[in-house]
């Protein structure tokens, strides 16, 4: 979820919260531009911190682009959720 303030992600269900990345884009930018590059840096070094690690990435539906999930997909011990809008009934 973003704050309603800055912007910035929360895990509201965490005790601590770190920000950990943040990218800056014009206001017309997809939001999937620069985050293939992102998730690979961020993985890596989770990764190196926590070899044995199940990890889960959670995605917005902008983000929900085919590079980013075939990427995701050929990760190992990797979840994600992507959050998607509901339709209208």
């Amino acid at each position: 979820m973003l704050s309603a303030g800055g912007g910035l992600p929360e895990l509201h269900d965490e005790p601590n919260q770190y920000l950990f990345a943040a990218v800056l884009r014009p206001g017309n930018a997809p939001a999937k531009l620069g985050a293939l590059g992102v998730l690979r840096r961020i993985l890596q070094r989770v990764r190196g911190a926590f070899p044995r690690a199940r990890l889960r990435v959670r995605l917005d539906g902008g983000y929900a682009a085919p590079e980013i999930l075939d990427f995701l997909e050929d990760q190992p011990r990797l979840d994600y959720v992507v959050a998607m809008p509901a339709t209208p009934s």
